[in-house]
């Protein structure tokens, strides 16, 4: 293991001096080696990995960290150090890929964030595969509805008769959950494709705005949709693809997941940006369903993606004429 010892010499170098490039490089170098190595080392080798990822993370940018996270986030052996300190991270796009699947968080690692951190961070604490009670009690009596939606749509989420009390109790809190997304206290009553429609078009200048300002992008999507305002989302998804919004909207009603697979993939989003609106469907989180979408969007290219969408917006305007004439 001579090439750690290397590359805690080469980390020294590059954390005390100021080329941010060759941290970020640095930091790819010792991730990659760790997930080569990661079967035959021991707890001390996994240790200094650990260290040597946090002091690079510590001196890397944003879109870094959050490349890390991603990268990081589904790992079930070390660095512990490293998941913790991302989960804590102040910004939620670096914590939630962490937050959200990261077997290495311990249940006061996840209560600490319910506590210190912010409402998107909760939020994706909420669509943890099998969180147990101590958790969702925690969430519950916090009270923000888009946590509630979203902790209500995770099927696999353990909610203990004391927290179906409490969303019983609260009667305002169980509304306003069924408003931004889904229910398991009462039967949630779907947008038609019409009110979706209505809502998309309200949206549209507000989401103009926000591109004319440059601040539409792929995390701007996904905040969006976290603190469930799906109808601005997708006007977004529209603007940024350049794709008509009732396109954009029949894939959204599509029953198949397809349609917005290709789109998000042509926008070049992660899967975290599909996951978000695929829930907002009512999708389960942590199923094998949803690891199968996963392993076909994993294998799709941003260039045959972006192909099959203008293929689709082609063949739609040259039924348009045909649709009005009938």
């Amino acid at each position: 293991m001579n090439s750690i010892e290397a590359l805690v010499r080469d980390v020294e170098h590059a954390v005390g001096g100021h080329d941010e490039v060759k941290r970020v490089r640095m930091l790819r170098s010792v991730t990659e080696l760790f997930f080569a190595e990661a079967d035959r080392l021991a707890e001390a080798q996994i240790g200094v990995f650990d260290e040597v990822i946090v002091r690079l993370a510590e001196e890397i940018d944003r879109l870094a960290r959050i490349d890390l996270a991603r990268r990081i986030g589904s790992t079930d052996k070390g660095p512990r150090k490293t998941i913790r300190s991302l989960a804590l991270d102040r910004d939620p796009d670096v914590a939630a890929p962490v937050l959200e699947r990261s077997p290495l968080l311990y249940q006061e690692d996840l209560l600490t964030v319910i506590a210190e951190r912010g409402l998107e961070h909760r939020a994706a604490v909420a669509r943890r595969a099998d969180l147990p009670p101590a958790i969702t009690d925690a969430l519950i009596r916090r009270g923000e509805a888009p946590v509630l939606a979203t902790l209500l749509r995770n099927r696999s989420a353990q909610i203990s008769p004391a927290g179906m009390r409490l969303l019983a109790r609260d009667g305002s809190a169980a509304r306003e959950a069924d408003e931004s997304g889904t229910s398991a206290l009462t039967r949630r009553r779907r947008e038609t494709p019409d009110e979706m429609a209505a809502a998309v078009n309200r949206a549209a200048e507000h989401i103009r705005s926000l591109a004319a300002s440059g601040r539409l992008d792929e995390p701007a999507i996904l905040a969006l949709l976290r603190g469930g305002r799906t109808a601005e989302a997708l006007a977004g998804v529209a603007l940024l693809s350049e794709m008509p919004p009732s396109l954009i909207l029949r894939a959204y009603g599509a029953p198949q997941p397809d349609p917005l697979m290709f789109i998000a993939r042509a926008l070049g989003f992660g899967w975290p940006t599909l996951e978000a609106l695929l829930e907002t469907k009512g999708a389960p989180v942590g199923t094998v369903e949803m690891r199968t979408v996963r392993s076909s969007f994993d294998l799709l290219t941003v260039a045959t993606s972006q192909r099959v969408l203008r293929f689709v917006a082609l063949r739609a305007k040259q039924e348009r004429p045909t649709a009005l004439s009938a």
